[in-house]
């Protein structure tokens, strides 16, 4: 079991919760939208492209804006890992035995 600090489980709640709810956004406006264009009988294919790509940029940006907030929110909690102290963190010097 890995063991995640408050700031990565914070961030990983909000990435899940933005990535649910843009799907969830395109999914419900898409349906109404295509829908009604399909009722209405759209002139041309390209239309209905052009309205999907503007409601995936609209979802799109709906998901940047929560994973804004969730790393903006974690910068209040611990980063290190829980129980870790900052002295046992590894050094550049500790990397550069891998390499």
């Amino acid at each position: 079991m890995v063991l995640l600090s408050p700031a990565q489980n914070v961030r990983r709640l909000f990435l899940r919760f933005g990535k649910l709810t843009s799907l969830i956004a395109f999914v419900v406006i898409c349906g109404d939208v295509l829908l009604d264009q399909w009722v209405w009988g759209a002139p041309n294919a390209w239309f209905v492209f052009g309205t999907m790509c503007l409601i995936a940029a609209a979802c799109i940006t709906l998901f940047a804006f929560i994973a804004l907030i969730g790393l903006v929110t974690s910068l209040a909690f611990h980063d290190g890992l829980l129980g870790q102290s900052q002295t046992n963190q590894p050094t550049a010097r500790d990397d550069a035995y891998f390499l």
